[in-house]
């Protein structure tokens, strides 16, 4: 219900969500996450924190990772950029503002029929 398939980058707004709810991760981290942050083989995850540059490793959850992998091999537009999620419209060379990470959550809630989220 909250992703229906022709939902416009549904995968990538899937993804998203999946990020911020299992992981706890705040949109900036999300948008920050690159593809050099995962570690596949072992099932972590990087995140890099902010001005002190900490890095926090934590499991990747099976769920958010096969969501994340789908939509790298399904619906991510072909970019030099290294950032997972990037844009689907031009400029698409460039990652996802924090207005995306808000929207694929709003819209998201909206459609399971919960209403407006603020």
């Amino acid at each position: 219900i909250a992703f229906p398939p022709e939902l416009p980058s549904r995968l990538r707004s899937y993804a998203i969500v999946r990020c911020l709810v299992d992981l706890g991760l705040r949109s900036r981290e999300v948008i920050n996450l690159g593809l050099d942050d995962i570690d596949w083989a072992a099932g972590i995850l990087r995140i890099v924190k902010g001005k002190s540059r900490r890095v926090d490793v934590m499991p990747l959850p099976q769920a958010t990772g096969s969501a994340i992998a789908a939509y790298l091999r399904t619906e991510r537009p072909q970019t030099s950029n290294r950032r997972v999620f990037v844009r689907h419209v031009a400029p698409m060379d460039e990652p996802v503002g924090p207005d995306v990470v808000r929207r694929a959550v709003r819209e998201a809630y909206r459609r399971c029929g919960f209403g407006t989220c603020q």
